[in-house]
């Protein structure tokens, strides 16, 4: 092809009016912030989770320490 040749560019059907690409943008940027919400759950609900079994731990640390000793 030679430089400065107009060149005739064939689209795919799939065009979107205006109305639908905001649709569609509003639809993806609620879906990332709930996912981003379920995220910021998960890793609070995993940070508990962890200190729960820390506490576990020492607790059942406490009682085999008191039962050898006894």
């Amino acid at each position: 092809m030679a430089p400065n040749t107009k060149v005739d560019i064939k689209w795919s059907g799939n065009k979107m009016e205006g109305g639908e690409v905001l649709k569609t943008m509003e639809c993806l940027r609620r879906r990332l912030l709930a996912e981003r919400q379920a995220s910021l759950l998960a890793k609070e609900e995993a940070e508990l989770m962890g200190k729960r079994v820390f506490t576990n731990a020492k607790t059942i640390r406490i009682f085999t320490l008191i039962g050898v000793r006894s």
